[in-house]
């Protein structure tokens, strides 16, 4: 992936232009715990990053930012408009794979 297809969908993961990745994921699209599918420490997928200490990975407490209650993933309702039409970014990604 480029520089230029990798800032058009980030671009669509973020409301501000001027949101910096860096700082962490925009929390208007991006919920903690949304992302569910994070194995446990016995190899197990924990629903909402639960049945293993730390969720991701084994290493923090609950809550912590290295583990559990799942990882980040786009909201809901983000999800839904970013597959309700085709976007050029998305369909430039898929044609790439």
């Amino acid at each position: 992936m480029d520089e230029q297809l990798r800032a058009e969908l980030l671009a669509l993961l973020q409301e501000e232009e001027g949101w910096d990745p860096e700082a962490g994921p925009d929390p208007r699209y991006w919920e903690r715990g949304a992302l569910t599918d994070v194995m446990d420490s016995g190899g197990e997928v924990g629903e909402g990053g639960e049945g293993g200490e730390g969720g991701e990975g084994g290493e923090g407490g609950e809550g912590s930012e290295e583990g559990g209650g799942g990882g980040w993933g786009v909201g809901a309702e983000r999800l839904e408009a970013l597959c309700s039409e085709e976007l050029a970014p998305v369909v430039e990604l898929q044609a790439r794979l």
